[in-house]
């Protein structure tokens, strides 16, 4: 069984421990995994979603993960996710701690024209960037895997359980708007393989998002002296 889109984005901002800047820029595709793949996520409106993010999103989380690794045991962090479908722009920042001390991450998307988009990733106060072609789409959750009706205070929810001999998932989803059957939003994701386990928690959820928010610092090189991959 494919690993869904969530559990491929944890997985990366855990794994995170350098980026090389400049000229070598090697870049991280976290906005990747919540854009479309042909694998896990169609497009929106396909008979194989089974809900998608609102075109325009603001979330925080956190997230802890527990490894065998007997260097690294456990070690946790935050998340921001913004983004507006419409206008092809995406933010995200995952700070994790495995030592105690927070590493921010950042990483920013925007659509240039058509196809080609351009990313530009911060980590210990530099920057890359990189243009790339893809084919931009908004997150949405595959249907799949054996999914329940529950209840999250007085909201419809679902629990959707993933199993395979490798890997246990749970995730929890709700809709807070009836006549938008289509959206929903992710409460949490558990997750259990042979790299450990983890817990990822999302908060403050809108239907908006702060333009600013997609201000690129003046760290960053001018898109015309990003390298094309």
């Amino acid at each position: 069984m494919n690993k869904s889109l969530l559990y491929a984005l944890f997985l990366t901002i855990l794994t995170i421990s350098s980026v090389t800047c400049g000229t070598n820029f090697s870049l991280t595709p976290l906005s990747k995994l919540f854009e479309t793949s042909k694998s896990l996520s169609k497009k929106r409106g396909s008979a194989g979603n089974l809900c998608c993010l609102p075109r325009t999103v603001s979330m925080l989380g956190d997230y802890i993960f527990f490894t065998p690794n007997s260097m690294i045991n456990s070690f946790n962090g935050t998340s921001s996710f913004y983004a507006d479908y419409k206008l092809g722009k995406i933010r995200q920042e995952v700070s994790k701690s495995p030592t105690g001390q927070p590493t921010p991450h950042i990483l920013y998307t925007f659509r240039i024209a058509g196809s080609q988009y351009v990313n530009f990733e911060i980590m210990n106060n530099q920057c890359g960037c990189v243009k790339y072609q893809y084919d931009f789409d908004w997150f949405c959750l595959p249907n799949q895997g054996n999914i329940s009706k529950v209840r999250i205070g007085h909201l419809d929810a679902k629990r959707i359980v993933s199993k395979s001999q490798q890997q246990f998932m749970e995730t929890f989803i709700f809709n807070d708007n009836p006549s938008q059957s289509e959206n929903c939003w992710i409460l949490n994701t558990y997750s259990q393989d042979s790299f450990g386990s983890s817990l990822e928690n999302n908060y403050n959820m809108v239907e908006s998002v702060d333009p600013n928010v997609f201000k690129v610092p003046d760290i960053c090189p001018p898109i015309d002296q990003c390298k094309s991959e």
